[in-house]
């Protein structure tokens, strides 16, 4: 047993550093193949180029999230002195917003590692868009946890 619970706190490291490398490769190919989304400056619409970035964006998210849930599942298989507390820390984290009911854009954003301009191209798609509500034209932006939760399940089926 006490070997087992050596290789657990191993992996867990391991996929919390390897999580860690992947947002921040993640934002790197990001800003080599789109750096006009981190300056107003020059900013141009490349429309190829911005579904690209998207498709990748939401793969890299989807990878992401389910690294975070396969950490928390690990380090719930250890004794609680045993514990990676950075896992613990990001559990945490999701379980205080997933228990609102209404989230905002930043929240969102914080959950999902899905960033504002991203959301901004999931509400405005044709097929499919995002469940989000908005009640004054240009005013704050709320999405409903249970509605979201829904839509992504229906994303990757």
């Amino acid at each position: 047993m006490k070997n087992n619970k050596k290789q657990i706190k191993e992996i867990l490291n391991q996929l919390y550093t390897t999580n860690s490398d992947f947002d921040s490769m993640t934002l790197s190919y990001v800003s080599k193949f789109y750096p006009q989304i981190f300056s107003d400056e020059n900013f141009y619409e490349n429309v190829e180029l911005d579904e690209k970035i998207k498709e990748a964006q939401e793969v890299f998210n989807f990878i992401s999230n389910k690294n975070i849930e396969l950490m928390i599942e690990l380090n719930n298989l250890l004794d609680k002195e045993d514990q990676n507390i950075e896992v613990l820390k990001l559990e945490e984290k999701m379980k205080e917003i997933q228990v609102k009911k209404f989230i905002t854009v930043k929240d969102f954003e914080k959950i999902y590692n899905i960033s504002s301009s991203s959301q901004k191209g999931l509400r405005g798609r044709l097929n499919d868009p995002i469940p989000y509500h908005q009640k004054v034209q240009g005013g704050k932006i709320v999405y409903v946890v249970e509605e979201v939760e829904k839509w992504f399940e229906n994303q990757y089926k």
